[in-house]
């Protein structure tokens, strides 16, 4: 949710300074319960525990993706088959 309020024109626009807070806050609260998260000893808690970490470290992974960060073989699928050896 709130990555569509920060990508949403009428709100804040895809180049706002707002994505960059998002993603240094995103990376620092997930990086955060990771730590939290390998302490944990019994299997349900961390279970619990692991599927919120998991989500907000994929608004990293998106906002990464929208900066063109990674190539990505679904964009260009034939520009990565021309780069993989045979």
């Amino acid at each position: 949710m709130m990555l569509m309020i920060v990508y949403d024109k009428n709100i804040f626009g895809d180049r706002h300074p707002a994505k960059h807070v998002v993603f240094a806050d995103s990376l620092t609260w997930s990086l955060y319960l990771f730590i939290r998260l390998i302490k944990f000893r019994k299997i349900v808690p961390t279970i619990r525990h692991a599927i919120p970490t998991v989500v907000i470290f994929w608004n990293v992974v998106e906002i990464l993706g929208r900066w063109n960060f990674f190539d990505e073989i679904w964009i260009e699928p034939m520009k990565m088959a021309e780069v993989t050896p045979a």
